[in-house]
Protein backbone atom coordinates (compact mmCIF):
# COMPACT_ATOMS: atom_id res chain seq x y z
CA UNK A 1 0.00 0.00 0.00
CA UNK A 2 2.82 2.38 0.87
CA UNK A 3 4.37 1.79 -2.58
CA UNK A 4 1.09 2.60 -4.30
CA UNK A 5 0.71 5.80 -2.30
CA UNK A 6 4.24 6.89 -3.19
CA UNK A 7 3.59 6.13 -6.86
CA UNK A 8 0.43 8.20 -6.82
CA UNK A 9 2.31 11.11 -5.26
CA UNK A 10 5.11 10.90 -7.81
CA UNK A 11 2.68 11.28 -10.70
CA UNK A 12 0.25 13.78 -9.25
CA UNK A 13 0.35 17.34 -10.58
CA UNK A 14 -0.06 20.44 -8.46
CA UNK A 15 -2.42 23.16 -9.65
CA UNK A 16 -2.90 26.79 -8.79
CA UNK A 17 -6.21 26.97 -6.86
CA UNK A 18 -8.01 29.10 -4.34
CA UNK A 19 -8.17 28.07 -0.64
CA UNK A 20 -11.83 27.16 -1.14
CA UNK A 21 -10.95 24.86 -4.00
CA UNK A 22 -8.19 23.23 -1.97
CA UNK A 23 -10.67 22.38 0.80
CA UNK A 24 -12.88 20.51 -1.69
CA UNK A 25 -10.10 18.33 -3.17
CA UNK A 26 -11.57 15.35 -5.03
CA UNK A 27 -10.56 11.85 -3.85
CA UNK A 28 -12.14 9.06 -5.94
CA UNK A 29 -13.16 5.78 -4.32
CA UNK A 30 -10.69 2.99 -5.25
CA UNK A 31 -12.14 0.44 -7.66
CA UNK A 32 -11.95 -3.19 -6.49
CA UNK A 33 -9.77 -5.43 -8.68
CA UNK A 34 -8.24 -2.46 -10.48
CA UNK A 35 -4.94 -4.34 -10.85
CA UNK A 36 -2.54 -1.46 -10.26
CA UNK A 37 0.25 -3.72 -8.95
CA UNK A 38 2.34 -6.51 -10.54
CA UNK A 39 0.75 -9.85 -11.36
CA UNK A 40 2.33 -13.28 -10.97
CA UNK A 41 5.39 -13.60 -13.17
CA UNK A 42 5.70 -9.86 -13.86
CA UNK A 43 8.57 -7.55 -13.01
CA UNK A 44 8.37 -3.78 -12.84
CA UNK A 45 9.77 -1.87 -15.83
CA UNK A 46 9.31 1.39 -13.92
CA UNK A 47 7.07 4.39 -14.30
CA UNK A 48 6.60 5.56 -17.86
CA UNK A 49 5.42 9.09 -16.99
CA UNK A 50 7.73 11.42 -15.10
CA UNK A 51 6.92 13.66 -12.10
CA UNK A 52 5.67 17.11 -13.09
CA UNK A 53 6.89 20.39 -11.63
CA UNK A 54 4.35 22.19 -9.45
CA UNK A 55 4.20 25.65 -7.99
CA UNK A 56 5.59 24.40 -4.67
CA UNK A 57 8.15 21.88 -5.99
CA UNK A 58 7.54 18.47 -7.51
CA UNK A 59 4.45 16.34 -7.19
CA UNK A 60 6.30 14.26 -4.58
CA UNK A 61 7.37 17.28 -2.51
CA UNK A 62 5.76 20.31 -0.87
CA UNK A 63 2.80 21.72 -2.73
CA UNK A 64 1.78 18.32 -4.16
CA UNK A 65 -1.45 17.84 -6.08
CA UNK A 66 -3.25 16.19 -3.18
CA UNK A 67 -3.59 19.60 -1.53
CA UNK A 68 -3.89 21.79 -4.64
CA UNK A 69 -6.24 19.80 -6.86
CA UNK A 70 -9.22 22.01 -7.55
CA UNK A 71 -11.93 19.35 -7.97
CA UNK A 72 -13.07 16.41 -10.04
CA UNK A 73 -12.63 16.24 -13.78
CA UNK A 74 -9.85 16.31 -16.37
CA UNK A 75 -10.01 19.99 -17.32
CA UNK A 76 -6.99 20.23 -15.00
CA UNK A 77 -4.53 17.30 -14.94
CA UNK A 78 -6.26 14.15 -13.69
CA UNK A 79 -3.74 11.42 -14.65
CA UNK A 80 -1.95 10.50 -11.42
CA UNK A 81 0.16 7.49 -12.36
CA UNK A 82 1.56 5.28 -15.10
CA UNK A 83 3.59 2.11 -14.47
CA UNK A 84 4.80 -0.60 -16.87
CA UNK A 85 5.18 -4.26 -15.89
CA UNK A 86 7.07 -6.78 -18.01
CA UNK A 87 6.63 -10.50 -18.61
CA UNK A 88 9.06 -11.68 -21.21
CA UNK A 89 9.21 -9.12 -24.03
CA UNK A 90 5.59 -8.10 -23.42
CA UNK A 91 4.40 -5.25 -21.23
CA UNK A 92 1.30 -4.38 -19.24
CA UNK A 93 0.72 -0.66 -18.73
CA UNK A 94 -1.35 0.54 -15.79
CA UNK A 95 -2.73 4.09 -15.64
CA UNK A 96 -4.55 5.71 -12.71
CA UNK A 97 -6.59 8.91 -12.58
CA UNK A 98 -8.22 10.92 -9.81
CA UNK A 99 -11.45 11.29 -11.81
CA UNK A 100 -13.65 8.78 -13.69
CA UNK A 101 -12.62 8.92 -17.34
CA UNK A 102 -12.14 7.05 -20.60
CA UNK A 103 -8.43 6.19 -20.64
CA UNK A 104 -6.47 5.68 -23.84
CA UNK A 105 -2.95 4.17 -23.85
CA UNK A 106 -0.78 4.38 -26.98
CA UNK A 107 2.54 2.53 -27.37
CA UNK A 108 4.72 3.31 -30.37
CA UNK A 109 8.18 3.29 -31.91
CA UNK A 110 9.54 3.30 -35.48
CA UNK A 111 7.44 0.78 -37.39
CA UNK A 112 5.05 0.05 -34.50
CA UNK A 113 1.86 1.72 -33.25
CA UNK A 114 -0.94 0.35 -31.07
CA UNK A 115 -3.59 1.89 -28.86
CA UNK A 116 -5.94 0.34 -26.28
CA UNK A 117 -8.95 2.25 -24.89
CA UNK A 118 -10.88 1.61 -21.68
CA UNK A 119 -14.59 1.86 -21.05
CA UNK A 120 -15.91 5.14 -19.68
CA UNK A 121 -15.85 5.95 -15.97
CA UNK A 122 -12.51 4.30 -15.06
CA UNK A 123 -10.03 5.53 -12.48
CA UNK A 124 -7.64 2.64 -13.14
CA UNK A 125 -6.95 0.91 -16.46
CA UNK A 126 -4.62 -1.99 -17.27
CA UNK A 127 -3.69 -2.74 -20.91
CA UNK A 128 -1.64 -5.70 -22.19
CA UNK A 129 0.74 -5.13 -25.10
CA UNK A 130 1.64 -8.67 -26.13
CA UNK A 131 3.41 -8.08 -29.45
CA UNK A 132 6.49 -6.10 -28.38
CA UNK A 133 10.15 -6.82 -29.15
CA UNK A 134 12.62 -7.75 -26.41
CA UNK A 135 15.15 -5.22 -25.07
CA UNK A 136 13.52 -2.38 -27.02
CA UNK A 137 12.67 1.24 -26.16
CA UNK A 138 9.00 2.25 -26.61
CA UNK A 139 7.21 5.56 -26.26
CA UNK A 140 3.94 5.70 -24.34
CA UNK A 141 1.17 8.30 -24.53
CA UNK A 142 -1.86 8.45 -22.21
CA UNK A 143 -5.03 10.50 -22.46
CA UNK A 144 -8.01 10.65 -20.09
CA UNK A 145 -11.39 12.15 -21.06
CA UNK A 146 -13.94 12.74 -18.31
CA UNK A 147 -17.74 12.72 -18.63
CA UNK A 148 -17.80 16.40 -19.52
CA UNK A 149 -15.39 15.90 -22.43
CA UNK A 150 -12.36 17.46 -20.71
CA UNK A 151 -9.05 15.81 -21.67
CA UNK A 152 -5.73 15.41 -19.87
CA UNK A 153 -2.55 13.95 -21.40
CA UNK A 154 0.70 12.42 -20.14
CA UNK A 155 3.60 10.79 -21.99
CA UNK A 156 6.81 8.91 -21.32
CA UNK A 157 8.70 5.75 -22.27
CA UNK A 158 9.81 2.31 -21.08
CA UNK A 159 12.12 -0.50 -22.19
CA UNK A 160 11.15 -4.17 -22.52
CA UNK A 161 13.17 -6.98 -20.96
CA UNK A 162 16.19 -8.70 -22.52
CA UNK A 163 15.78 -12.40 -23.31
CA UNK A 164 18.52 -14.83 -22.23
CA UNK A 165 18.70 -18.57 -22.93
CA UNK A 166 20.67 -21.46 -21.42
CA UNK A 167 20.43 -24.91 -23.00
CA UNK A 168 21.46 -28.19 -21.34
CA UNK A 169 21.62 -31.75 -22.74
CA UNK A 170 23.91 -34.78 -22.34
CA UNK A 171 22.91 -37.65 -24.64
CA UNK A 172 21.47 -38.70 -27.99
CA UNK A 173 19.08 -41.61 -28.42
CA UNK A 174 19.88 -43.59 -31.57
CA UNK A 175 16.81 -45.04 -33.27
CA UNK A 176 18.46 -46.20 -36.50
CA UNK A 177 22.14 -46.44 -37.49
CA UNK A 178 24.13 -48.04 -40.32
CA UNK A 179 26.72 -49.52 -37.99
CA UNK A 180 24.81 -50.12 -34.74
CA UNK A 181 26.69 -48.87 -31.67
CA UNK A 182 29.99 -48.31 -33.47
CA UNK A 183 31.99 -45.07 -32.85
CA UNK A 184 30.45 -41.64 -33.37
CA UNK A 185 31.78 -38.16 -33.86
CA UNK A 186 29.75 -35.14 -32.72
CA UNK A 187 29.49 -31.48 -33.77
CA UNK A 188 27.34 -28.93 -31.90
CA UNK A 189 26.24 -25.42 -32.94
CA UNK A 190 24.57 -22.88 -30.65
CA UNK A 191 23.26 -19.52 -31.86
CA UNK A 192 24.94 -20.09 -35.23
CA UNK A 193 28.43 -20.78 -33.84
CA UNK A 194 30.27 -24.14 -33.66
CA UNK A 195 30.95 -24.69 -29.98
CA UNK A 196 32.16 -28.30 -29.81
CA UNK A 197 33.57 -31.04 -32.05
CA UNK A 198 34.58 -34.30 -30.39
CA UNK A 199 34.65 -38.08 -30.53
CA UNK A 200 31.59 -39.39 -28.66
CA UNK A 201 32.71 -43.03 -28.64
CA UNK A 202 30.34 -45.98 -28.92
CA UNK A 203 26.65 -45.87 -28.10
CA UNK A 204 25.45 -47.87 -25.11
CA UNK A 205 22.43 -49.89 -26.28
CA UNK A 206 21.32 -46.98 -28.46
CA UNK A 207 22.22 -44.23 -25.98
CA UNK A 208 25.15 -42.04 -27.00
CA UNK A 209 26.70 -40.04 -24.16
CA UNK A 210 27.66 -36.54 -25.30
CA UNK A 211 29.00 -35.30 -21.97
CA UNK A 212 27.53 -32.39 -20.03
CA UNK A 213 26.56 -29.87 -22.73
CA UNK A 214 25.74 -26.47 -21.22
CA UNK A 215 25.56 -23.44 -23.51
CA UNK A 216 24.20 -19.97 -22.83
CA UNK A 217 23.63 -16.69 -24.63
CA UNK A 218 22.45 -13.27 -23.48
CA UNK A 219 20.02 -11.11 -25.44
CA UNK A 220 18.92 -13.98 -27.69
CA UNK A 221 16.47 -13.88 -30.57
CA UNK A 222 12.94 -15.15 -30.10
CA UNK A 223 13.71 -18.46 -31.83
CA UNK A 224 16.51 -20.56 -30.41
CA UNK A 225 19.26 -21.72 -32.79
CA UNK A 226 20.65 -25.12 -31.72
CA UNK A 227 21.95 -27.98 -33.88
CA UNK A 228 23.61 -31.33 -33.15
CA UNK A 229 25.32 -33.38 -35.86
CA UNK A 230 26.46 -36.97 -35.38
CA UNK A 231 28.80 -38.81 -37.73
CA UNK A 232 29.23 -42.58 -37.64
CA UNK A 233 32.12 -44.15 -39.48
CA UNK A 234 33.37 -47.63 -40.34
CA UNK A 235 36.65 -48.40 -42.08
CA UNK A 236 36.18 -52.11 -42.69
CA UNK A 237 36.74 -52.87 -46.39
CA UNK A 238 34.09 -55.57 -46.49
CA UNK A 239 31.39 -53.25 -45.13
CA UNK A 240 32.24 -50.56 -47.64
CA UNK A 241 32.29 -52.95 -50.54
CA UNK A 242 28.87 -54.37 -49.62
CA UNK A 243 27.21 -51.08 -48.77
CA UNK A 244 28.47 -49.08 -51.73
CA UNK A 245 29.21 -51.80 -54.24
CA UNK A 246 32.71 -50.39 -54.69
CA UNK A 247 36.12 -52.06 -54.92
CA UNK A 248 37.81 -49.49 -52.69
CA UNK A 249 36.42 -47.21 -49.96
CA UNK A 250 38.82 -44.37 -50.70
CA UNK A 251 36.74 -42.19 -53.07
CA UNK A 252 33.52 -40.23 -52.77
CA UNK A 253 30.93 -41.72 -50.46
CA UNK A 254 33.15 -44.77 -50.14
CA UNK A 255 34.77 -43.16 -47.08
CA UNK A 256 32.12 -45.03 -45.08
CA UNK A 257 30.95 -41.99 -43.10
CA UNK A 258 27.27 -41.40 -42.36
CA UNK A 259 26.28 -37.95 -41.02
CA UNK A 260 22.96 -36.59 -39.83
CA UNK A 261 21.86 -33.53 -37.86
CA UNK A 262 19.05 -32.58 -35.53
CA UNK A 263 18.09 -28.99 -34.80
CA UNK A 264 15.42 -26.65 -33.57
CA UNK A 265 14.00 -25.82 -37.02
CA UNK A 266 12.90 -22.41 -38.23
CA UNK A 267 9.53 -21.13 -39.42
CA UNK A 268 6.33 -22.48 -37.90
CA UNK A 269 8.19 -25.36 -36.22
CA UNK A 270 10.78 -23.19 -34.46
CA UNK A 271 11.23 -23.31 -30.71
CA UNK A 272 9.56 -20.06 -29.67
CA UNK A 273 11.12 -18.84 -26.43
CA UNK A 274 8.21 -16.45 -25.90
CA UNK A 275 5.55 -19.15 -26.10
CA UNK A 276 5.23 -19.67 -22.35
CA UNK A 277 2.30 -21.11 -20.43
CA UNK A 278 0.15 -18.55 -18.67
CA UNK A 279 1.50 -17.86 -15.20
CA UNK A 280 5.02 -19.19 -15.84
CA UNK A 281 7.55 -17.44 -13.61
CA UNK A 282 9.37 -14.87 -15.69
CA UNK A 283 12.79 -15.66 -14.25
CA UNK A 284 12.57 -19.45 -13.99
CA UNK A 285 11.06 -21.26 -16.94
CA UNK A 286 12.15 -24.56 -18.49
CA UNK A 287 11.20 -26.06 -21.83
CA UNK A 288 11.74 -29.73 -22.72
CA UNK A 289 12.15 -30.20 -26.47
CA UNK A 290 12.84 -33.32 -28.53
CA UNK A 291 14.86 -32.80 -31.70
CA UNK A 292 14.24 -35.37 -34.44
CA UNK A 293 15.90 -35.91 -37.82
CA UNK A 294 13.15 -36.41 -40.40
CA UNK A 295 13.25 -39.71 -42.32
CA UNK A 296 16.82 -39.82 -43.66
CA UNK A 297 16.29 -37.28 -46.47
CA UNK A 298 19.63 -35.71 -45.57
CA UNK A 299 21.44 -38.71 -47.11
CA UNK A 300 21.90 -39.17 -50.87
CA UNK A 301 19.73 -41.77 -52.58
CA UNK A 302 21.41 -45.17 -52.33
CA UNK A 303 23.90 -43.97 -49.72
CA UNK A 304 22.97 -46.75 -47.34
CA UNK A 305 21.10 -46.90 -44.07
CA UNK A 306 20.10 -43.57 -42.53
CA UNK A 307 21.29 -42.39 -39.15
CA UNK A 308 18.34 -41.29 -36.99
CA UNK A 309 18.48 -40.03 -33.44
CA UNK A 310 16.81 -37.70 -30.95
CA UNK A 311 18.25 -35.28 -28.39
CA UNK A 312 16.31 -34.09 -25.38
CA UNK A 313 17.32 -30.50 -24.54
CA UNK A 314 16.21 -28.39 -21.59
CA UNK A 315 16.14 -24.63 -22.23
CA UNK A 316 16.17 -22.20 -19.33
CA UNK A 317 14.85 -18.75 -20.29
CA UNK A 318 15.50 -15.69 -18.13
CA UNK A 319 14.62 -12.02 -18.57
CA UNK A 320 16.75 -9.10 -17.36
Amino acid sequence: MRKLLITALLFAIALVASPAAARTAYAPTPQPGAGTGPRAGEVSLGSFVAPIRTRGGTASGPGGADTLKGGPGCSIQCITGGVAYGRGPDARLVVTTDSPATIRIVVSRAGYYRQIVSDAGKTSFSADFDDLAADTHYDAFVSAVDGAGHMANRSGSFRTLKRNAHVVFNEAHITEAPFGDEPYGAQIWFEGNPVSTFSAGDADDGVLHLGAQSHGADDTDRYLDLAVELTQYEDTDDVCEVTFDADLPATGWGDCEFAASVWFPGGDLALDLDDRPSGAAVNDYWIGETLVLPGGEALPVGYGYPLKFTVLAAVHVTWT
